[in-house]
């Protein structure tokens, strides 16, 4: 099913809900109800947009605690990717390679931490993490995947692979 059809199915099944909440409440669909008048129909449809802005206020707080959404991330990462200037082949080639560097860039604070006497740097780490994330970002999109996906997969391999959180004897015991 492409996605113009799965939008209208999903905005016809919200309006068929609407409809009946409007007969639940009112006995009839709001556009038949003939003893509202004009003015209470402009105040409920107040009393909608007000709870309607409500809770996009709330959408917007919950989402900011929880940090950017796997595939926003991959959005803003893809307008500076130059996606437009390479193939899909450029673009997994960049993706996978820059994996690798950004990841020897992260183990080398560590290194330099456990193995040289410096202080471990949250702040470069962070900064490398985030190269990572960008690449990744980059090779899924070459691929025709979205971040979301990507993770979503790791997650469900990790699930049944560990149930129960990892074990080392299933580790040790399990096949490639």
């Amino acid at each position: 099913m492409d996605i113009k059809t799965q939008y209208q199915r999903e905005v016809e099944a919200l309006i068929e809900r609407q409809v009946e909440k409007g007969i639940e409440k009112y006995g009839t669909p709001l556009d038949q109800n003939i003893t509202l008048t004009s003015g209470q129909r402009i105040e409920h449809l107040e009393e909608e947009l007000i709870d309607a802005l409500m809770y996009c206020r709330h959408l917007d707080h919950a989402l900011g605690e929880d940090g950017i959404r796997a595939d926003d991330y991959q959005r803003a990462a893809l307008r500076t990717a130059q996606a437009d200037k390479m193939d899909w082949h450029g673009l997994l080639l960049n993706g996978v390679m820059g994996l690798c560097g950004e990841a020897g860039e992260c183990i080398d604070i560590v290194k330099k931490w456990q193995y040289q006497g410096h202080e471990l740097d949250r702040d470069k780490l962070k900064l490398e993490l985030g190269d990572v994330a960008w690449y990744l970002a980059i090779a899924a999109y070459a691929c025709d995947l979205k971040l979301s996906e990507v993770l979503e997969a790791n997650v469900e391999k990790l699930r049944a692979r560990y149930p129960d959180g990892f074990d080392k004897a299933r580790s040790i015991g399990r096949e490639e």
